[in-house]
C-alpha cells in the first residue's frame, strides 16, 4: 500500500505542475520588450514599443515608446498579468492597453485606449530601427487644391531611434504629423497620408525632389 500511496502522491504533484506551468509560462512571457503599430486616423502609423520588467518584490514595471513621436521612455503604470491577460496604464498621456495571450499567434492581441479604442498587437522584440539614407533635414514645398495654396514641411531626422520623419502643414495649423511612410528607392521619394501620395525623384546633388502630388482634388 505505501508503493501505491507513494505513486499517487508523485501522480497529484505531477498534476499540480502541469495546472500551474500555463501560467506560469505566461507570467514569464510578460517580461521583455514588445513591439506593435498603432493605425491612428486620418492614416498614421504609429511604432510602439513596450519593455516590461518583473519589480523585485514581484509584479512588474515598465516604459513605453512611440519613437515616431518622441525618444522619451514614457513610464507604465498599474501593469496587471492575469492568466492571459496583460493591462497597463499610461497616466502622463491618459492612455491604456489591454491585451489577450494569442499562442499561435505568439503574441497580446488588444486594444490600446486614449479616447477612442484602437486595435495594438504586441509581439516580442524592439520597435523595427528602419533608415532613409541621404534625405535627412527639412524639405519645404507646397500644393494647390482648388487654387489654394499649401505649404508643407517634411522634417527628416536619422539617430537612434532611425529615421524619423514627421510633417508640417503650417496653413491647416497642423504641426510634427508622423509620417511613417516615407520611402526611397535609389534616387525615387516616395510618400503618402490621409489618401493622398507623393513621388519624386531626388536630385543628384541631393537638394531637392521633383515631383508630383496626387489625391483627391488635386
Amino acid at each position: 500500500m505505501a508503493r501505491i500511496f507513494g505513486w499517487h502522491a508523485l501522480l497529484a504533484a505531477l498534476l499540480a505542475i502541469a495546472a500551474i506551468a500555463p501560467g506560469g509560462a505566461r507570467a514569464q512571457q510578460v517580461a521583455g520588450d514588445w513591439h506593435g503599430t498603432l493605425s491612428v486616423p486620418p492614416g498614421v502609423a504609429l511604432r510602439i514599443g513596450v519593455t516590461i520588467t518583473a519589480a523585485p518584490g514581484g509584479g512588474y514595471s515598465g516604459v513605453m515608446q512611440s519613437p515616431d513621436q518622441t525618444p522619451a521612455p514614457i513610464p507604465l503604470d498599474s501593469v496587471t498579468v492575469d492568466g492571459g491577460t496583460l493591462g497597463f496604464a499610461v497616466a502622463a498621456i491618459h492612455g491604456s492597453y489591454t491585451g489577450r495571450w494569442d499562442e499561435a499567434r505568439k503574441a497580446w492581441v488588444g486594444e490600446w485606449r486614449q479616447g477612442a479604442a484602437l486595435p495594438l498587437v504586441l509581439t516580442a522584440g524592439k520597435p523595427d530601427t528602419r533608415v532613409i539614407a541621404g534625405l535627412d533635414g527639412e524639405w519645404t514645398g507646397a500644393i494647390t487644391p482648388a487654387g489654394a495654396t499649401i505649404r508643407l514641411i517634411v522634417h527628416v531626422t536619422t539617430d537612434a531611434r532611425g529615421t524619423v520623419v514627421t510633417l508640417d502643414s503650417p496653413d491647416q495649423l497642423a504641426y510634427g504629423v508622423p509620417l511613417s511612410t516615407l520611402a526611397r528607392t535609389g534616387q525615387t521619394v516616395r510618400f503618402s497620408f490621409n489618401g493622398s501620395s507623393f513621388t519624386g525623384t531626388l536630385a543628384a546633388d541631393g537638394h531637392a525632389i521633383d515631383g508630383n502630388w496626387s489625391g483627391p482634388d488635386y
